[in-house]
């Protein structure tokens, strides 16, 4: 059974003008697989973080199972 574990949040880190830059990342629990992506504060939506694991989805297997850590 493959599981993803993820999580969606606010970085301290901010964009070249100054607003706040969320995180996607995205791991298996051996960190075999790990992926991260950054936005802006503008984009952080559903929308935005339906495309990224879409994204995931088609370049690795299906996970069976996803678990968040801040729902």
């Amino acid at each position: 059974m493959q599981i993803w574990q993820a999580d969606f949040y606010r970085r301290p880190l901010r964009d070249e003008t100054g607003k706040p830059l969320w995180e996607l990342l995205i791991c298996d629990a051996a960190r075999s697989f790990e992926f991260s992506a950054f936005c802006s504060q503008s984009q952080a939506n559903s929308t935005w973080l339906a495309s990224q694991l879409q994204q995931q989805i088609q370049i690795h297997k299906k996970p069976d199972r996803l678990q968040v850590f801040r729902p």
